[in-house]
């Protein structure tokens, strides 16, 4: 996702304290699945509702603009694709 960010011309740097932003975005991450554990996700909510949910304009975008760029983005999508089959399944549609 750097090399992504980058090439939208998106800097992202290192944190005040010497750390890669990486590492601590990474670090956050973390901390926020800790602390929101028990919460159910807004695209858990969005499935069991039967509403389409924001994939496509979170790791599908991500893997869009990696596209476009000639990088490889194989993380999110193989998440969005994931979640997309599994709105199709929900919404009874093929893939």
């Amino acid at each position: 996702m750097a090399a992504v960010a980058a090439a939208e011309g998106v800097v992202l740097g290192d944190d005040p304290v010497g750390a890669p932003i990486a590492d601590r975005l990474l670090d956050e991450v973390f901390a926020v699945c800790r602390r929101t554990a028990a919460n159910r996700s807004s695209m858990l909510q969005d499935l069991e509702r039967g509403h389409p949910t924001e994939i496509a304009h979170l790791n599908g975008a991500v893997a869009s603009r990696a596209a476009r760029r000639g990088l490889a983005a194989p993380v999110n999508a193989t998440l969005a694709q994931l979640v997309r089959a599994k709105e199709a399944l929900v919404h009874g549609r093929k893939g």
